[in-house]
């Protein structure tokens, strides 16, 4: 197993998005695409960091950035709620990781970023959903 501690935050945190993603899905509150690509993310941040394979990290990364991709046009496109503070946190996910690589290659504590990183995605699903109302 590559990291316990991130295996354990990406069955936590997928988890809870997976449940907010079921509600979202149930109540309509986002695109079917939007709820795919998340769950998709969810399964190869599992697999991820469930292993040490490169194929898992690969597709964990490719999933990642489609997904942003998709969420910053989703939400540049929606008028229901405050763009700013999703783009915020979509930034603040993409620096804790890009920091936490940084780290990683410098041999230093790098789990706490990534721990952040997982948080603000959660957290951002999670307001995603509720502004959708």
């Amino acid at each position: 197993m590559a990291d316990p501690i991130l295996f354990k935050s990406s069955c936590f945190h997928g988890f809870v998005i997976a449940f907010v993603l079921m509600y979202a899905f149930y109540k309509t509150r986002l695109p079917k695409y939007i709820i795919a690509l998340l769950a998709t993310v969810i399964i190869t941040s599992v697999w991820n960091h469930g292993g040490s394979n490169d194929l898992a990290l690969w597709c964990d990364r490719a999933a990642v950035t489609i997904t942003i991709i998709a969420l910053s046009l989703y939400i540049y496109q929606t008028k229901q709620f405050s763009k700013s503070l999703f783009f915020l946190l979509l930034l603040s996910i993409i620096v804790s990781y890009f920091v936490a690589k940084i780290l990683k290659i410098k041999n230093k504590e790098y789990v706490w970023y990534n721990l952040a990183m997982h948080s603000l995605a959660t957290l951002l699903v999670v307001y995603l959903v509720i502004s959708s109302a």
